[in-house]
């Protein structure tokens, strides 16, 4: 499947955390998409949603032509790495 091709301005909002629709597909895109624009979200997940998105996309629909200010996107902290303990035979048995 060949990818699209198109002058349209386009936005694309990607989480950190997305298990499957990361960064790196928007930064093919913008091979054949010259107008496009992306914006990772640092520690969100799949389908971000809060008031810095809403803003950002609708100041994209406002003027899809300027780039958006993409200043909010560090706004949701990363959280501590957690490693859980191998659970054994005897703690499960308990």
């Amino acid at each position: 499947m060949l990818p699209p091709v198109s002058e349209t301005p386009a936005l694309a909002i990607h989480g950190e955390m997305d298990p499957c629709c990361t960064p790196r597909w928007s930064e093919h895109l913008r091979r054949t998409l010259p107008n496009l624009q992306y914006v990772v979200y640092q520690g969100l997940g799949h389908s971000p949603v809060n008031e810095c998105r809403s803003t950002m996309v609708q100041a994209f629909l406002d003027d899809p032509h300027r780039p958006v200010d993409d200043s909010c996107r560090d706004e949701v902290a990363h959280e501590p790495w957690v490693i859980e303990p191998i659970a054994t035979k005897e703690a499960r048995d308990t």
